[in-house]
């Protein structure tokens, strides 16, 4: 019997091949995807590079996203599959065979399809992933110990996982089959998918979710602000997406109705009335389709931003080559480091330029009212998003940098900020500053670039000594926290041209000599610290290295499954059309008009996603532009271009998946009226 079974199960998969090598093909790549983020966890060459703990700490967290993606997009699939499925089932079942029977042919089936996707999943993922290994170590100009990298770790685990979930969807196949009668087996596959009616009070809870989404990533100011609305923002649009589709756009379908002006027009009246019933029956599939068309077109913007503005980025973060900071103002160590520089550089291959010596004072205060500041020595930032940082420059050094020729007067103030509006005037504490102009842009020289998630100002003045004072006059200096609120802090730049080799030599000993010479202070912290493009440019590669592999293997586990999700949804539209254009013939449509009209209704379901996405995406540019400031993405020009570059490509990409799509649309079509 066992073997009948088994027959059966193998059978079943050979006639419904249109529905399950797509489903063979999803699963394959879910699979390779994870094992390929577990391996390059595990791979050490790639651990031990620098930033490769950027890597490893990204991947972490894109590993879980494709194990519970997964999860939710194979039961999913599994759903289509088994309700296409029902009324084969329901026959196998009148003609003698039990659910205990059936239940068995599931299990062979299930078995077989784990099989074959394990299979082929893992041997893509060891043929492809030493490829995908020597181009990240090529990106990151990494030395290779392992030209052939297999992890057998990550296989075990991998299978285990795929597995569980496996054994999950058929565990389920297997409820659902137990629980249906014959009858209900037949008539299931005529079902369309279950879905809220629309009403008044959800259309209006649509509407506000999404309003409320937008507006709260629209006034974004910082990234504090974002990360406090980011989750908040996005599950009131998720929300609000799925509305839209199986509610707010029946609501609009009933409204055109009602229109007579607008309904009793032979164009519009089947359009309307076959549109309420696509949407009622495809609304989730709909808003699952506009949610991973958002979710790819955000991550393909951030990665088109990154690879589009990374030198932006690593020119802003280090204006010079080299930079050696310390936490007071002293001429006499100011002194010391050029010495120390001039030993390590004279008569070596290597020229020393634009060498500056730049001090500053940095007050930490919270805002208390508009054009209101007062010094805080909160070490924790229990108000963080009040939390305003100020740096004092000199005049002078702004025009020895800059080239310009700017005067101000003793009261006078030129300003800067990274995230607030202009200001006229304002106050620290008890210090007035009448702001003489609001600069739009700064040199980066005088940029607090390593803390851009805070509010950051920059004040240019006559005399910062004078200011210094000013604003220390009622701090207790004795309190160590209170000195704190004001600081001093001495940046001495220069640029290092030559060769190579000489350059890092001469980097590598200067930081030496200036820890020997001065070593930790009483905290335990390096009294100089020296830092420099070159290694910078390493550590971004490493970071975005880990960036770009998460989201475009992410991307392309989305695309794949939307693909899927509109040529499954292509098929189901095809069997329904198939009865439509039978009622179309009888009410006397010509085949032109039932080919116009149906043609009209294919492109509202599958083209009204795309365009919400893209709206989606418009609506939360300021918001994701604010995160992204965390992996320093700072000139939002490049993110908009980055945008309108991705939103291009994409729609371009979706017009061909709609139209290759199609093609089983239309096959179904033809077979169905023969």
């Amino acid at each position: 019997m066992n073997r009948i079974y088994r027959k059966f199960a193998i059978q079943n998969i050979k006639n419904n091949k249109t529905l399950y090598i797509p489903y063979i093909i999803t699963s394959s790549i879910t699979i390779f995807m994870f094992y390929i983020f577990l391996a390059i966890q595990n791979n050490q060459d790639i651990l031990q590079s620098r930033g490769g703990a950027y890597i490893k700490m990204v991947l972490d967290l894109g590993t879980y996203i494709i194990g519970i993606f997964s999860v939710i997009f194979l039961i999913y699939t599994n759903k289509f599959l088994v309700r296409n499925r029902d009324r084969e089932l329901g026959l196998i079942n009148m003609l003698g065979v039990d659910k205990k029977g059936i239940s068995k042919i599931m299990i062979y089936e299930n078995v077989i399809l784990t099989i074959i996707n394990l299979v082929i999943g893992i041997f893509s993922s060891l043929i492809f992933s030493t490829a995908i290994f020597l181009l990240i170590s090529r990106f990151m100009s990494l030395k290779i110990t392992e030209y052939i990298y297999i992890d057998f770790e990550s296989i075990v685990k991998t299978i285990l996982v795929y597995l569980v979930i496996f054994l999950v969807v058929l565990i389920g196949n297997i409820i659902r089959v137990r629980k249906l009668k014959p009858l209900e087996l037949l008539k299931e596959s005529e079902k369309g998918e279950k879905e809220p009616k629309a009403n008044i009070i959800l259309t209006i809870i649509g509407i506000g979710c999404m309003v409320t989404g937008y507006v709260l990533a629209q006034n974004t100011k910082n990234v504090m602000d974002a990360i406090v609305f980011f989750f908040i923002a996005v599950i009131l649009v998720i929300i609000g997406t799925y509305l839209l589709f199986t509610t707010v756009s029946i609501a609009i379908l009933k409204i055109l109705k009602r229109n007579k002006k607008t309904y009793y027009k032979s164009k519009n009246m089947t359009f309307i009335s076959s549109m309420l019933f696509r949407m009622k029956q495809n609304g989730v599939s709909l808003a699952n389709i506009c949610i991973i068309s958002t979710m790819v077109l955000v991550m393909l913007v951030t990665t088109t931003a990154l690879f589009i503005g990374g030198e932006d980025v690593i020119n802003s973060f280090y204006p010079s080559d080299v930079d050696i900071r310390y936490d007071e103002i002293d001429e006499e160590k100011e002194k010391i480091v050029e010495e120390i520089v001039k030993k390590n550089t004279e008569n070596k291959k290597v020229e020393i330029k634009d060498y500056y010596n730049i001090s500053q004072y940095d007050i930490t205060t919270v805002k208390t009212g508009s054009g209101n500041f007062k010094k805080t020595n909160d070490g924790n930032f229990s108000d963080i998003r009040n939390l305003q940082l100020f740096s004092i420059y000199d005049l002078e050094d702004y025009n020895k940098i800059t080239g310009e020729k700017i005067d101000l007067k003793d009261n006078e103030i030129l300003l800067y900020q990274n995230k607030e509006n202009d200001l006229d005037n304002f106050k620290i504490d008890n210090v007035n500053f009448k702001v003489k102009e609001n600069i739009r842009e700064i040199d980066d020289h005088f940029k607090k670039r390593e803390m851009s998630t805070f509010s950051i100002a920059t004040i240019i003045v006559k005399d910062k000594e004078k200011v210094y004072e000013e604003t220390r006059k009622d701090l207790n200096l004795n309190n160590e926290k209170e000195k704190l609120m004001v600081m001093g802090t001495s940046t001495i730049y220069f640029n290092i041209s030559g060769d190579k080799e000489e350059i890092k030599s001469a980097i590598a000993n200067i930081d030496r000599d200036l820890y020997e010479k001065y070593g930790l202070d009483e905290d335990g912290f390096r009294v100089f610290n020296l830092d420099n493009k070159f290694k910078g440019e390493e550590s971004f590669k490493g970071m975005h290295t880990g960036i770009y592999l998460v989201t475009i293997l992410l991307s392309l586990v989305f695309i794949v499954a939307m693909i899927m999700i509109i040529y499954y949804k292509q098929i189901s539209e095809g069997l329904e059309d198939t009865k439509n254009i039978g009622i179309l013939n009888k009410i006397g449509m010509s085949k032109k008009e039932i080919k116009r009209n149906i043609g009209k209704q294919t492109r509202a379901i599958f083209f009204t996603p795309l365009i919400i996405s893209i709206v989606h995406l418009i609506g939360a540019t300021n918001l994701i532009y604010n995160l992204m400031n965390v992996i320093l993405v700072a000139n939002k020009e490049v993110f908009i271009k980055a945008e309108i570059i991705t939103v291009v490509v994409y729609v371009v990409f979706y017009i061909v998946v709609y139209k290759f799509s199609s093609i089983a649309y239309y096959s179904v079509i033809n077979k169905n009226n023969k």
